[in-house]
């Protein structure tokens, strides 16, 4: 089913949602073979979707062979499939029109906009988001708030329809004052519990290995607005990941023995000519902003 939020603030935008895919039983696969749910398709439109995923490779399939060439036919394609799913499968278009973001909804048959606020998916992993948004007070960012909720509603494990990875597309001026699409970088760490013993030097808190539980998650994006791209390097797991819409939007391109996430970053951005930026694990316990053009 999946979880999507999105949410305007001021001339700002950001979408968030989950990559998991489960079948009709609720039955949840690999998180390797996840899926974006929010897919940024040019600088200035994106799309996000929840419910049956079939549908929403229709009209990805349709895009990416040049045959939506319009906002108007996205929409209404949009509204033809939701009707076709039986109402079970819900997009969501973020637009950037004379500088301004614009949220509409396709559900229910009907299209929806303007919108300043807008949700996918599963009513309970939603009613979950918004308590730990209500709840939250230790953020002032308005979308800082809405990743540390979301990330409650990933890590709850009776939700069931919603988890794995969090992916986010935010909106950026670019060199030249345009706003634009990006998807947003992260870095996500689960620091182990430690005995701390006095000693005469300073030490590092390391984050620990995979074995006690610790971990580290690089997201890094591509600026290239060619071929938007959000890539993953899981430390502890030497695991990476590239989820690139333009080159295959049904799945995850798979790198395994990915030992450095740093030389990984490189490495992709040489094959695939694309730039990426975002933070990575360094020395065990700390973390360094990269970006493959320097």
């Amino acid at each position: 089913m999946s979880l999507v939020v999105g949410k305007i603030e001021g001339n700002l935008l950001r979408f968030i949602s989950d990559s998991k895919v489960t079948n009709s039983n609720l039955e949840k696969g690999s998180p390797l073979t996840g899926i974006l749910k929010s897919i940024i398709l040019t600088t200035k439109r994106c799309v996000s979707f929840a419910g049956n995923n079939y549908f929403a490779e229709i009209l990805l399939d349709e895009f990416y062979s040049n045959k939506i060439k319009s906002d108007y036919t996205m929409l209404t394609r949009c509204l033809r499939l939701n009707i076709e799913s039986n109402n079970e499968t819900d997009f969501c278009v973020g637009m950037i029109n004379n500088n301004m973001p614009q949220i509409i909804k396709i559900s229910n048959g009907e299209i929806s906009s303007p919108l300043h606020d807008v949700w996918l998916g599963d009513k309970f992993a939603f009613n979950k988001y918004q308590q730990a948004f209500l709840e939250e007070k230790n953020y002032n960012n308005i979308f800082a708030k809405m990743e540390k909720s979301f990330e409650q509603v990933i890590s709850d494990d009776k939700i069931t329809s919603v988890g794995d990875f969090q992916f986010s597309i935010e909106t950026q001026m670019d060199q030249d004052n345009n706003l634009v699409f990006l998807y947003y970088p992260r870095f996500v760490v689960n620091i182990v519990e430690q005995e701390l013993r006095p000693t005469q030097q300073p030490q590092p808190i390391l984050f620990g290995g995979a074995d006690k539980g610790g971990y580290a998650i690089s997201y890094f994006r591509s600026n290239s607005y060619a071929k938007p791209a959000i890539a993953i390097h899981i430390a502890q797991g030497n695991l990476g990941l590239l989820f690139c819409p333009s080159i295959d939007h049904r799945k995850a391109i798979v790198f395994t023995n990915e030992f450095n996430g740093e030389e990984f970053a490189f490495r992709i951005s040489k094959k695939y000519d694309m730039i990426f930026e975002g933070f990575v694990e360094n020395k065990g316990y700390a973390m360094k902003l990269i970006r493959t053009d320097k």
